[in-house]
């Protein structure tokens, strides 16, 4: 009865609770994955930027190069500009100091061609000048010739127009006025007629256009 009793008095045996898993903490994974995240990020913020940048400068550098290139092309065009000019300049200069050579030659050439031909219209007016005639004035403007004159008659004046159309350096020769001379003491004219006789120069014999002096001479009857 007492081993009962004893055996009645020991505790019963519990059966044992099943182990609990262990926690797993994720937190500093996450939190790397985050910090390597946001690096990865600035890493390619930053890469983004330095190309921008690169590519402003570059871009920049090739502005510059093409207007520092087409700034020495005008320079170019301008000094090729000026030398054009200043050969336009010279070329006229010189054309017109050709001209005016040639216009010098010309009227050197046209004296020169006039000199013959005065001389020639001057013994022309002494050889045909007959007898009783006085020359007071003998004038010549280019191919026109003016004789004012004295004459004792009308026969001197006669043959004087007929000698000098007969010249081959004058033709045309004309009357042009006739009037009784005014008596002077001393004078041949005394009794006599004064007078003015038109002509041109021959064809081929007249000086140029260039070089035409207004030429007088007197001359006498012998």
């Amino acid at each position: 009865m007492a081993i009962t009793q004893s055996s009645a008095q020991l505790p019963t045996a519990r059966p044992s609770a099943a182990p609990q898993p262990s926690a797993v903490n994720l937190l500093p994974w996450r939190e790397a994955l985050r910090q390597r995240r946001r690096k990865g990020f600035l890493v390619m913020l930053l890469a983004c930027v330095t190309a921008a940048a690169l590519l402003t400068l570059l871009l920049d550098r090739l502005a510059t190069a093409r207007l520092h290139s087409q700034a020495a092309r005008n320079r170019v065009l301008q000094t090729e500009a000026a030398a054009a000019q200043a050969r336009l300049a010279e070329s006229e200069r010189l054309r017109q100091q050709s001209t005016d050579l040639r216009a010098h030659g010309a009227v050197i050439a046209g004296l020169q061609a006039a000199r013959p031909v005065t001389v020639h219209l001057l013994d022309e007016f002494v050889d045909t000048l007959p007898d009783g005639i006085y020359y007071r004035r003998v004038a010549r403007h280019g191919d026109a010739v003016t004789i004012d004159g004295v004459a004792e008659s009308y026969a001197p004046i006669t043959e004087l127009m007929r000698r000098l159309n007969a010249s081959r350096w004058l033709q045309q020769g004309t009357l042009s006025s006739i009037s009784a001379a005014v008596p002077a003491s001393g004078d041949m004219s005394a009794g006599g007629y004064d007078f003015s006789l038109s002509l041109s120069a021959a064809a081929g014999v007249s000086q140029p256009a260039a070089a035409q002096p207004d030429e007088s001479s007197h001359a006498s009857s012998p």
